[in-house]
């Protein structure tokens, strides 16, 4: 089966700067598209997503290869996730 085009979109969105963590990659491929072509169970997926440090070097990796950028790429955005989901959870706990 061929890659999906939407990858290449994403591709260049990251190199412009655009897409500046994990959960943006979103706003140009479905979730769907990317959790079959890397082989995840949608509910794993999700879980992933809620915690990207999860996420296995391999499955990264393939993600890497599915948008044609970096392995570091990715992995630099997964550790901004990391960082604005913890921002969000301090902000929480201290509104209580």
């Amino acid at each position: 089966m061929a890659k999906d085009s939407r990858y290449k979109t994403v591709n260049v969105f990251i190199e412009r700067g655009e897409v500046k963590k994990l959960a943006d990659i979103f706003n140009y491929i479905p979730r769907k598209v990317v959790y079959i072509d890397l082989g995840i169970n949608y509910n794993r997926f999700k879980r992933l997503l809620e915690h990207p440090d999860q996420f296995t070097l391999q499955e990264l990796s393939r993600l890497a290869f599915l948008i044609e950028v970096g392995k570091q790429v990715i992995i630099n955005l997964v550790y901004a996730q990391i960082d604005q989901n913890s921002k969000v959870k301090k902000r929480g706990v201290s509104n209580i």
